[in-house]
C-alpha cells in the first residue's frame, strides 16, 4: 500500500512540473488509483487531468469501506477532495504550489 502511495506522489509531481509527461502519467494514475481502491473499470470510471483526479463509480454508491480509502488517498496524496454521495463521484483537486512527500 505504501508503495502505491509513493509512486502516486511521484506521479502527480510529475505531472505538475513535467507537462510533456502528461498524457503518459494520467495513464498511470489511473492504474495506480485502480489498484489502491482494488477495483477495475466495471466498478468505475478514473480520470486523471493536470489539475484533478476523478473518481466516478458505474452502478451503485461504493461501500464505506472504499469510501474511507478514497479519503485515505486524499489525505495521503495531499489533494483537495470533493464528494458527491449521491452521485457517487469524487474528485480530487491536485494541490499545485505543494511538492509531495516522497517517504
Amino acid at each position: 500500500m505504501e508503495k502505491i502511495i509513493y509512486e502516486m506522489n511521484e506521479t502527480i509531481n510529475e505531472m505538475i512540473y513535467h507537462s510533456e509527461l502528461y498524457f503518459i502519467q494520467s495513464k498511470k494514475m489511473d492504474e495506480l488509483i485502480y489498484n489502491y481502491l482494488n477495483i477495475n473499470e466495471d466498478d468505475a470510471l478514473i480520470e486523471s487531468y493536470d489539475d484533478r483526479i476523478e473518481i466516478t463509480f458505474n452502478k451503485k454508491k461504493p461501500d464505506n469501506e472504499l469510501i474511507n480509502k478514497i479519503f485515505k488517498l486524499s489525505k495521503e496524496t495531499g489533494t483537495k477532495i470533493n464528494a458527491n454521495l449521491k452521485r457517487a463521484t469524487f474528485q480530487l483537486d491536485i494541490v499545485k504550489d505543494k511538492k509531495l512527500p516522497l517517504n
